[in-house]
């Protein structure tokens, strides 16, 4: 197993695969839960991912809902999870040079079409990556829609480091990722307290 990236190493490829790549899969729930998973074409313009689907479609009634999404960005082996807010647009609303460029990158033009579509403009407020189980720690890269300093440079892990509620930051990370706890408790259990 290759050693672990950096924090910045980790931003720095994650803003690869936003720039290059054309896909995501596009994570949404209806009000009453129940999941829907769908791949969508995307344009990111360095600040937010741009998709299009049909309005009555179920990604499109529960994005325009929640107002909130997850994706899944690149292979298992290589991901970057990304929690998004979501802003709801009207086909009409974009300018012509916006949809164009949304069109040319992803080969698709949702403003063609006889069937209604919305364009839904997702801003990252969370973003995590890895690749393999050594790359679990330090896997936060953005959160609440800031980036976090490369935290890593300079200094040894810690597994062992313990905060104000007595868990480790190991243990803590997994009972984030289980949902059991909220991210500002995970983040009373790092040095120094909230960031």
């Amino acid at each position: 197993m290759p050693p672990p990236r950096s924090r910045a190493q980790r931003r720095r490829d994650t803003e690869h695969q936003l720039a290059h790549d054309i896909d995501v899969w596009v994570a949404t729930a209806s009000a009453d839960g129940a999941p829907y998973l769908v791949p969508l074409s995307f344009d990111w313009d360095g600040e937010a991912l741009l998709v299009a689907t049909p309005t009555d479609s179920p990604t499109g009634r529960n994005l325009a809902n929640t107002r909130t999404v997850r994706l899944g960005l690149g292979h298992t082996r290589d991901v970057s999870l990304i929690e998004g807010e979501v802003e709801v647009l009207e086909i009409g609303a974009l300018s012509q040079q916006r949809g164009d460029r949304f069109a040319a990158r992803t080969g698709f033009d949702p403003r063609a079409l006889a069937t209604p579509y919305r364009w839904f403009r997702i801003s990252p407020r969370r973003i995590q990556a890895w690749r393999e189980v050594n790359e679990l720690p330090d896997r936060e890269l953005m959160r609440a829609g800031r980036w976090i300093g490369d935290a890593s440079v300079g200094r040894a892990p810690s597994p062992g480091l313990r905060g104000s509620t007595g868990r480790s930051e190991a243990e803590s990370e997994v009972l984030l990722e289980a949902g059991q706890i909220e991210p500002g408790e995970a983040d009373e259990d790092r040095e120094g307290g909230p960031a």
